[in-house]
């Protein structure tokens, strides 16, 4: 869910052309950072499951 919130805050106005590999590909980045915070925040930080989720949208 974070990685395409976080793509089509980034590529808003810009997907007109875009290849259907350039969509995967910038899903799966935004994908990992959400997942890197998300587990960070769950994992290091002892927080919880919402406060987790809602550190992983924003930083997507």
């Amino acid at each position: 869910m974070t990685d395409y919130i976080g793509y089509t805050v980034a590529n808003q106005g810009f997907r007109e052309g875009e290849r259907k590999g350039e969509l995967l590909y910038s899903m799966l980045v935004y994908g990992l950072i959400g997942w890197l915070v998300f587990y960070c925040v769950l994992m290091l930080w002892r927080e919880t499951f919402f406060t987790a989720m809602l550190a992983a949208v924003s930083a997507c």
